[in-house]
């Protein structure tokens, strides 16, 4: 009887199994294709548990910045405040292509966190053309510097580049002063 059961078992998952493959080779359920759809998911999952964290650290040049999970230095444009200039319109990433190549946006799928002396309350999103959420910190669109390579490093600080200027941040959402040392 225990011979019988197993073969029943084998044979339901046999035919399961060949359901399964026709099923996919047809395509699924009105997928483009079996792979694409199949991928597809993953990308998502893999993407949606990406929260961005802000915190702060000492750094030799300028005291305490804002940084990202990883310790990298993070930075804000003034091409992308408008804030200094107009008041009747929210400020937008102005940073794209081969600028967003060196001066890489901080991105999240969901409401970034705040650890240590970062404020939670200066913490916000806004969309890039993409659709994507960059993160924000006392309304300034974040960024990473593709030069700093270590955690801490401040190689983008008072650099021009792309027409802009860049800075560092301090935990109160200012610049640090030129020199640093707060």
């Amino acid at each position: 009887m225990g011979h019988a059961l197993a073969s029943r078992r084998y044979a339901i998952l046999g035919t399961l199994a060949s359901t399964g493959l026709l099923f996919a080779a047809c395509g699924g359920s009105g997928g483009t294709s079996g792979t694409a759809s199949s991928t597809e998911p993953v990308a998502r999952a893999a993407t949606a548990a990406t929260v961005a964290v802000v915190k702060t650290m000492p750094t030799a040049e300028l005291g305490r910045v804002l940084v990202d999970s990883q310790g990298r230095t993070l930075y804000d444009s003034h091409g992308d405040n408008p804030m200094l200039y107009q008041f009747d319109r929210p400020p937008t990433p102005a940073c794209y292509g081969d600028c967003a190549e060196v001066w890489r946006p901080v991105l999240t799928t969901a409401r970034p966190k705040a650890i240590g002396a970062a404020e939670d309350d200066l913490l916000g999103t806004i969309r890039r053309e993409d659709g994507t959420r960059q993160v924000t910190y006392a309304s300034h669109p974040l960024y990473t510097y593709a030069d700093d390579k270590l955690p801490g490093e401040t190689n983008g600080d008072y650099a021009v580049s792309f027409g802009e200027e860049w800075h560092a941040m301090e935990p109160d959402g200012e610049e640090p002063a030129a020199g640093g040392g707060n």
